[in-house]
């Protein structure tokens, strides 16, 4: 079993190093890969940071394929502020590792949102997100690989890719929507014949742009429970359409379990509580439906959420699910 799993890494590794090596190569931004992003929803989208009336933090750890040896793994960390009735800030930083010792990728953005009053009871956020992607790879500690060849010439690579994203968010009490749109810069890698690398950004290439589009209601059932109902969706060029369908019983604002569905056929059980009145914990577990026995590479995934009380006292309830 052991043996297997190894081989299974050294395919994985070998298909991203292809990807790496060939004549041109696209760095993409960082795309969080998160299931309970519902629960801060900055990590998707820059202009939900207008929807936050007090200092909110996120911590998220995600660890895929659990049941095999060096997997990829994914941890995160946003903060989100007001910093004045119509002006709201915020700052993330992501680690994705894929796994097997071949490459560690660094996402850190700035989000602003401008937030607009469009009724009594009605807001729209408008978002803006800049930073940049430090990608490294690391051939060393790959199996199977030889230093020697000239594609694999140097042991460790990186680059640097700056990316933007923009969005945004319309809400009210117990109901959102928002769009967002990422990958605005993109930066290509060429390898030359005699094994030198040029870099390339691109802007505003819309070939390029991938879009999502999320949504959520939640719907009172009785005195003290609720269902939250929620879909993501996301679309790149050259890529099929992917869709989250999410939903959680919600006992008071203090306990909630549901689960979660995705179209490239993933399902997800999802649970979070209340606790100390400023935290919530969430957990999840994701596996994909499939013919084979996947029981013990299943994902683990946690995220805990730290908020201040509202200073202003807001009767706007924005779902976070």
């Amino acid at each position: 079993m052991k043996n297997s799993k190894k081989i299974i890494l050294i395919l994985l590794a070998t298909i991203f190093t292809q990807q790496l090596v060939e004549a041109q190569t696209e760095v993409a931004p960082l795309s969080p890969r998160l299931t309970q992003y519902m629960l801060h929803q900055p990590f998707v989208n820059p202009a939900a940071v207008g929807s936050y009336e007090s200092f909110t933090g996120a911590m998220s750890y995600r660890n895929d394929w659990s049941g095999m040896e060096g997997t990829a793994n994914t941890q995160g960390i946003d903060v989100t502020m007001p910093l004045s009735d119509v002006n709201y800030m915020g700052v993330g930083l992501i680690r994705d590792y894929i796994g097997a010792g071949y490459e560690t990728q660094y996402s850190f953005n700035v989000n602003y949102a401008f937030r607009m009053q469009i009724s009594d009871d009605d807001y729209l956020s408008l978002g803006l997100s800049g930073g940049g992607d430090y990608i490294v790879n690391d051939f060393s500690n790959l199996e199977g690989i030889n230093l020697n060849d000239p594609a694999y010439s140097q042991a460790s690579e990186s680059t640097f890719a700056p990316n933007m994203r923009l969005g945004a968010y319309y809400f009210r009490d117990k109901v959102y929507a928002g769009v967002a749109i990422s990958n605005l810069f993109s930066t290509t890698i060429t390898t030359n014949a005699d094994n030198t690398k040029e870099y390339e950004t691109e802007y505003l290439d819309l070939n390029k742009v991938n879009y999502m589009l999320h949504a959520g209601v939640s719907i009172p059932i009785s005195d003290y429970w609720d269902l939250n109902v929620s879909s993501l969706g996301r679309y790149a060029s050259g890529s099929k359409l992917q869709v989250d369908f999410n939903s959680m019983f919600m006992y008071d604002n203090i306990f909630g379990i549901g689960a979660m569905y995705r179209t490239n056929n993933e399902l997800a059980i999802m649970a979070n509580f209340r606790f100390l009145e400023k935290f919530r914990l969430g957990y999840a577990y994701e596996t994909r439906l499939s013919d084979y026995d996947n029981s013990d590479m299943g994902t683990h995934e946690i995220m805990l959420i730290f908020q201040l009380p509202d200073p202003k006292g807001s009767a706007i309830v924005v779902p976070r699910f």
